[in-house]
């Protein structure tokens, strides 16, 4: 998984979660899984939802509260990401110490 965050005009943030290998995001808002899960320490510390990425496809998604997102992930300096995927089942991507997030606002 890749995280793309960029700054954008009067919006603010946009952050889109990319997966690689042909894996594809299983959530929809229909039955409310279209979420993923943020872990640190040992702890769930947040879990954010998400909507289709570019051009509707399913390896990519954008994060509803991109902010909320991004201070989590400057806040820890090792965290990991749950997501669901169709082809592999449930995911755990690791990130260590994201830098070119520090001090960015």
């Amino acid at each position: 998984m890749f995280i793309r965050v960029r700054k954008v005009g009067r919006l603010g943030l946009e952050a889109c979660m990319i997966l690689g290998d042909g894996e594809q995001f299983a959530g929809n808002s229909f039955d409310s899984s279209n979420y993923v899960r943020v872990y640190a320490q040992g702890d769930e510390v947040g879990r954010f939802t998400y909507k289709p990425g570019v051009s509707k496809q399913t390896d990519s998604a954008f994060v509803q509260n991109p902010v909320a997102f991004v201070d989590c992930l400057r806040k820890y300096r090792s965290l990991k990401i749950e997501a669901t995927t169709f082809t592999s089942g449930t995911l755990v991507y690791s990130f260590d110490a994201i830098e070119a997030l520090k001090g960015k606002k």
